[in-house]
C-alpha cells in the first residue's frame, strides 16, 4: 500500500515525492510548483501536462492562478512519517536497505524535513563506505546547517576531510567536495570550505593526465575566489590571513609542480592561477600581495604572449586588478596609468575577437573595458 501511495504522490517531472507547494493543474494532475515553473520556462510551444498532455493554460508569470493542493501536501507528510518509522534498523550493511534509506533520507531533505532526514543519514553513516559515505556525510552536514547545529556541522565536515578513498573514487570525491565547499561558502561556513578545497586539491594527485589535473586544481582556486568574497562580506580578514591565503599558496604550488604539460598551455594556466590569487587578495584587502601576484602574472603573459584574445583578456584583468590594488594603496598615479594600460589591452582583445568572430570574447572584453573606464570617469 505504501509503495502504491508513493507512486501516486510522485511528481511526473522530477520523479521525487511532490514538494511543497504542490499545484493542481486544470486537468487535476498534481506537480511541484518548481516543476511547473520549469515546464513554463523551457517549453517552446504549448505548455502541456506531462501526464495527459493537456495544455496547462497559464504563462510563466501566472503560477499564482493555479490552486495549491494542501491535501496532497499533507498526504506526502504522512507518507514520509511512515517511511521514517519503517526504515530498516539492521545491524549489518545491506545494499537494498541502504538504497531504501538513502532514497527516504533524500526525499525528506528535499521536502525540508531536516530533523527526520538527519536521523536516516546518521543511520546510513554506519553502513556505507567510500564515495557513498562521502555523499551521506555531505547531506548530513547540510541537515545540521539547516538546523543551525554549528558544532555538529563542524564535526561532520572535519570527518569529510579525513576520509580516505580508493584511487578510482578520488577524482569524483574531489568534485563532490568542491561542490559542497561552494555550498558552505554560501552559508558563510568559510573555514570548513577552505579545508574541503585543500583536501579536494590533494585528491587530484591521483590524476595522471596533466591537463585534467591543472583544470581540476584551477577550479579549486576559482572556488577560493568565492570563499574570499564570502569572507569579505563577514569581515573575516584574520581567517583569510590564517587559513585562506596559505590555502591559495598551497593549491598554486601544486599547479606549478605539474609536469609534462605543453609549454604553450602551461604559461597561460599559471598566469590565470596567479590572477585568481590576486583577485582573492584584492577581495580581502591584501593589496600588497595583490600587487605582487598580478605583476607576476603580467610578466609571465608578456614573456609568452601569442596575440590570442584569451591571453589579452587575462592580461587585461591582471592590469585591472593591479590598478584596483594601487588605488586602494592610494598610489593614484600608478593606478591611473595601470587602468589606461588595462583599457589598451582590453581594446586589443576586443579587436582580435572581432576579427575572429569570437562573440563571447567580445562580450567579456567589453565588460572589462567598461569597468576600467569607470575609475577614470570618477577622476
Amino acid at each position: 500500500m505504501s509503495q502504491r501511495m508513493q507512486d501516486v504522490l510522485t511528481c511526473p517531472v522530477c520523479f521525487e515525492l511532490l514538494r511543497k507547494p504542490v499545484l493542481t493543474l486544470s486537468c487535476q494532475h498534481n506537480l511541484c510548483r518548481a516543476c511547473v515553473a520549469q515546464i513554463l520556462r523551457t517549453a517552446t510551444l504549448q505548455k502541456r501536462c506531462p501526464t495527459c498532455r493537456e495544455n496547462i493554460g497559464v504563462e510563466p508569470n501566472g503560477l499564482d492562478k493555479l490552486p495549491r493542493n494542501y491535501l496532497v501536501e499533507q498526504m506526502v507528510e504522512e507518507l514520509e512519517k511512515v517511511e521514517v518509522r519503517s526504515a530498516p534498523t539492521v545491524q549489518h550493511p545491506n545494499a537494498n536497505n541502504n538504497s531504501r534509506l538513502q532514497k527516504s533520507a533524500d526525499s525528506l531533505m528535499n521536502n525540508r524535513r531536516y530533523e527526520d532526514a538527519r536521523k536516516l543519514y546518521k543511520q546510513l553513516d554506519s553502513f556505507v563506505t567510500g564515495l557513498q559515505l562521502l555523499k551521506v556525510k555531505i547531506n548530513l552536514s547540510k541537515c545540521y546547517l539547516e538546523l543551525q547545529d554549528i558544532k555538529n556541522t563542524a564535526v561532520t565536515t572535519q570527518a569529510l576531510t579525513d576520509q580516505q578513498f580508493p584511487d578510482n573514487e578520488k577524482l569524483p570525491a574531489s568534485q563532490e567536495m568542491r561542490n559542497f565547499a561552494k555550498h558552505l561558502s554560501g552559508c558563510y561556513e568559510n573555514k570548513a570550505a577552505i579545508f574541503l578545497l585543500q583536501r579536494s586539491a590533494d585528491l587530484c594527485d591521483v590524476i595522471d593526465d596533466p591537463l585534467t589535473k591543472i583544470v581540476e586544481l584551477m577550479e579549486c582556486l576559482e572556488l577560493m575566489q568565492g570563499v574570499s568574497k564570502s569572507m569579505s562580506r563577514k569581515n573575516q580578514k584574520n581567517l583569510f590571513n590564517d587559513f585562506g591565503f596559505p590555502a591559495l599558496q598551497y593549491i598554486y604550488t601544486k599547479i606549478t609542480r605539474i609536469e609534462h604539460l605543453p609549454e604553450e598551455t602551461k604559461f597561460i594556466k599559471l598566469a590565470w592561477s596567479l590572477k585568481y590569487v590576486g583577485l582573492c587578495c584584492n577581495e580581502m584587502g591584501f593589496f600588497d600581495k595583490s600587487v605582487e601576484y598580478n605583476k607576476r602574472a603580467i610578466t609571465l603573459l608578456r614573456e609568452r604572449l601569442r596575440h590570442k584574445a584569451v591571453e589579452y583578456r587575462v592580461l587585461g584583468v591582471c592590469y585591472h586588478n593591479l590598478a584596483a590594488a594601487y588605488k586602494n594603496l592610494e598610489k593614484y598615479s600608478d593606478a591611473e596609468a595601470t587602468y589606461l594600460k588595462a583599457i589598451e589591452i582590453y581594446h586589443s582583445a576586443k579587436d582580435w575577437a572581432d576579427q575572429k568572430r569570437q562573440n563571447n570574447s567580445v562580450i567579456l572584453s567589453a565588460m572589462g573595458l567598461s569597468e576600467a573606464h569607470k575609475f577614470l570617469l570618477r577622476k
